[in-house]
């Protein structure tokens, strides 16, 4: 095997968040983390430890200004669950919708340096097929 190589990148990201209401738990979301964190584990390392959720197709500071049926057909490609199969038929009207959630532990969810949030989807979602 290669040497390991160390590439440094700085990212600057503009984001625009429509105006949205103050997001808050709803039902929707606690029964759906509930169902999914009960049946799988982190979705980068099968870790059953620190489990949180994710809205992973559309962010809930972003639902004004998604288009529901785009987002259903985004979750129809990316269904990591199997629940958009299953719900091809029902519109999404909530990003708190179980189609639009992702299993994540602590780490892979917020930790500053191997979190979602913190880094590009491609570099992110290498961790998943990593020795």
């Amino acid at each position: 095997m290669g040497k390991l190589e160390r590439i440094k990148k700085t990212i600057t990201e503009f984001i625009y968040y429509p105006e949205h209401d103050k997001r808050h738990e709803t039902e929707e979301y606690r029964k759906n983390r509930e169902i999914l964190t009960k049946q799988y584990g982190c979705y980068i390392c099968g870790s059953k430890e620190n489990l949180e959720t994710h809205h992973y197709g559309c962010e809930w500071a972003e639902w004004n200004s998604t288009n529901p049926e785009k987002l259903k057909e985004f979750l129809l490609e990316f269904d990591i669950y199997g629940y958009s199969k299953k719900y091809k038929d029902k519109p999404i009207t909530s990003p708190d919708d179980i189609r639009n959630l992702m299993v994540l532990c602590q780490k892979h969810h917020r930790h500053k340096f191997y979190g979602i949030h913190n880094m590009t989807f491609p570099i992110w979602i290498m961790q998943r097929i990593k020795k």
